[in-house]
């Protein structure tokens, strides 16, 4: 487990200056993935135990499937909520399912594509790293670094000649050319516009990205226009709205540039159309309102956006889970959360949408 995922870092840094794209956000959580006293336990939104298991690790759950990792071998499989598996525990790596299809890797061996059923639909042997599906295509890439897509048939749809990509978001990704410049393209490798930008964030659910250029943050429509300029130091989207950095201090603007929030605080998490935000001030974690009032009093060493109606806190040492009344949950009596729920929660993205190739170069 990598639990030590410092908050501030992941909220200052997600931005694409060639790096991984957010894949695909739960909208909510059924069931917990916890860990105490050296076991991976599942736990019920409302507290209970449902299982405390023997694998070493877990993700959440996507289309009733867990990937596990057993605890005697360190190989990964699938398995349901009850913990009984669904696929053996014979990969050296493996990603979440998504659109039915699952990427793994068997010892010595290229990624291969497999269904919900563990049937091996192709192998793509010049692949080093390949990213779970997303409309349709895969982004995978070469021993060179170099990223194209492919289908979920085998077919090279993007030839691999970018530095780096995120995955497709209704149609579009955006795309790092040679010259460490981003663009944005259709499904068929076509730019939507000519202009390119320092950095590029995927475009959102009002159909507006965030880029640099120039030094400067700015908001752009799918035409590549520009809407506004930030003010300030950094600009990160936030569903229909985006956070602000200016003097050191975190805020919020809507889809105008309009100061909505002032930038007070020391840190802040992200609302996701969820009501409530975590913010920090004075070394202590709270939640305000789309207001900016404080709803649940500062009081925590760390605090996650809510998915669904339940957040991730930690109290002291240890973790658990509170409602948007502020009431605990899940009492904070674990060691850890799952890397998954803080990859959800940060980054609104899977910690396992990805593998890499077992195949050595000689």
């Amino acid at each position: 487990m990598k639990i030590g995922i410092y908050l501030g870092v992941i909220l200052l840094g997600i931005c694409f200056s060639c790096k991984k794209d957010p894949v695909s956000r739960l909208e909510s959580v059924d069931l917990l993935v916890l860990y105490g006293e050296d076991s991976c336990r599942f736990v019920q939104s409302d507290g209970k135990e449902m299982l405390v298991s023997n694998y070493k690790e877990s993700s959440l759950g996507y289309d009733g499937m867990f990937l596990v990792k057993d605890q005697a071998d360190g190989k990964w499989g699938y398995a349901d909520e009850d913990g009984n598996y669904l696929l053996p525990s014979v990969y050296r790596s493996a990603s979440v399912f998504s659109e039915g299809k699952a990427w793994v890797v068997r010892q010595n061996e290229a990624p291969g594509l497999i269904d919900t059923k563990g049937r091996l639909k192709f192998t793509l042997r010049d692949a080093y790293e390949t990213r779970i599906f997303r409309d349709g295509l895969a982004a995978y890439s070469l021993r060179n670094g170099k990223w194209g897509f492919v289908d979920g048939k085998g077919n090279t749809i993007i030839i691999p000649d970018y530095i780096a990509v995120t995955d497709f978001i209704n149609g579009i990704a955006a795309v790092c050319f040679r010259d460490n410049r981003w663009g944005y393209i259709r499904r068929d490798g076509s730019l939507i516009f000519d202009k390119k930008f320092e950095t590029a964030f995927p475009f959102s659910q009002n159909s507006l990205a965030v880029v640099k250029e120039g030094g400067k943050y700015k908001v752009i429509n799918r035409e590549g226009k520009e809407i506004f300029v930030s003010q300030g130091d950094k600009l990160l989207p936030d569903g229909k709205w985006f956070r602000i950095l200016q003097a050191g201090k975190w805020g919020w603007c809507n889809e105008k540039g309009e100061i909505i929030i002032k930038p007070v605080f020391e840190e802040t998490g992200y609302f996701y159309d969820e009501g409530l935000a975590p913010v920090k001030i004075r070394k202590k974690w709270g939640y305000i309102d789309t207001k900016g009032r404080m709803k649940i009093k500062r009081q925590f060493r760390e605090a996650y956006p809510f998915i669904g109606e339940r957040a991730a806190v930690r109290v002291d040492n240890s973790y658990g889970f509170i409602d948007k009344s502020g009431r605990f949950i899940v009492n904070p009596q674990y060691n850890a959360i799952s890397d998954d729920y803080l990859s959800q929660a940060l980054q609104s993205s899977s910690y396992y949408n990805s593998v890499v190739t077992d195949v050595v170069r000689r």
